[in-house]
């Protein structure tokens, strides 16, 4: 249940950041928004305000902003009153507020983990796992165990720890001080050679939940932040070139609604820190998707609308409807598509 909740709020935050961001540009220019909408579905609550009409619904996949379709309706100013009969530009900039919200969510996002949280610089020398029939595991070493010393020099952090261990002569047996409930214990190992590997092997991992964290001040994290963004947006871009291009699996690559709640589901019984960083790099996710030039996708949108500045003369009505109604029919094929597999990979799984 708690996982289902954690879901919930994740896509809820990314959604409901998206359509603010088409929410406050149209508002900003004057245009009229009928409905505001988290959700998908039967309403379950609704809130009517001075122009708007805000609502929450059953299925908490997606979200819409409804803007009047009469054209010709003026608002106290004589401009139009629905986007439609705005420049082009001006509905441009409507289109493009959604993705870019979500962009500025992801980079405040980044910049809290970087300045409150912290970069992990490291790890403390704590056993995550211990393989068994290691040189650790017959030693009698055990997760959670704290390495404090190698052969009597002291352990500061994991990659000291692994470098003290090739640097030894392996010819003997290694003494390892460990700290294990508050007593120090000297154990004795005598570590394997893996050729593959080119290095000595003892069988044990690092705890991952024992960081060393590095904060930095909110200059520097704005910036690594926007940097980690960027950095984010060019690895997707990379991915959907290769699903483009045939280069990656797309049925491999890509999930429906039961894939996504799956991995945040997942994600979420990791930690709250990696729930918090998933929520950024699904932000990006979200915003860079809709710019793709896909009709019924604000990229689709943009795309009609500069070709209207370049004949300068808005597309027929119904023409536009005709070309959004069938990316929604091709998106809602491919979403049933991938949820037929998602749910397949989980009976198999």
């Amino acid at each position: 249940m708690l996982n289902i909740i954690v879901t919930i709020i994740v896509l809820g935050i990314i959604v409901l950041i998206h359509e603010l961001g088409h929410f406050w540009a149209a508002r900003s220019i004057g245009a009229s928004v009928l409905e505001f909408s988290i959700g998908m579905g039967p309403r379950i609550y609704k809130y009517e305000g001075k122009s708007t009409v805000f609502s929450l619904r059953a299925i908490p996949l997606g979200g819409y902003c409804m803007f009047d379709p009469d054209t010709k309706k003026l608002d106290p100013s004589g401009r139009p009153a629905s986007i439609l009969g705005r420049p082009a530009w001006q509905k441009i900039l409507v289109s493009l507020s959604g993705p870019a919200m979500n962009f500025v969510l992801a980079i405040l996002i980044l910049t809290m983990l970087f300045t409150l949280v912290g970069v992990p610089a490291g790890y403390q020398p704590v056993i995550g796992e211990v393989e068994a029939g290691s040189p650790a595991d017959l030693a009698g070493m055990q997760a959670g165990d704290l390495i404090e010393a190698i052969q009597g020099q002291p352990v500061s952090d994991w990659q000291q720890m692994g470098d003290l261990l090739q640097e030894q002569n392996h010819g003997d047996e290694v003494s390892i001080t460990v700290q294990r409930e508050g007593q120090s214990l000297e154990l004795r190992m005598a570590p394997l050679y893996d050729e593959s590997e080119g290095r000595w092997m003892v069988g044990i991992t690092v705890d991952t939940r024992k960081a060393i964290l590095t904060r930095y001040s909110f200059p520097q994290g704005l910036i690594m932040g926007i940097k980690q963004t960027m950095a984010l947006c060019a690895m997707m871009l990379t991915s959907i070139g290769q699903l483009i291009s045939g280069q990656a699996s797309v049925s491999e690559n890509l999930s429906g609604p039961v894939g996504l709640i799956q991995i945040i589901s997942d994600t979420a019984k990791s930690g709250f820190l990696n729930t918090i960083y998933l929520t950024a790099f699904l932000s990006i996710n979200l915003g860079l998707l809709n710019l793709l030039p896909v009709p019924a996708l604000d990229g689709g949108n943009i795309v009609i609308y500069l070709i209207e500045m370049v004949r300068r003369k808005a597309m027929d009505q119904d023409k536009e409807g005709l070309i959004h109604l069938v990316g929604y029919i091709l998106l809602l094929a491919m979403i049933l598509i991938l949820t037929y597999k998602d749910i397949m990979k989980l009976i198999g799984s």
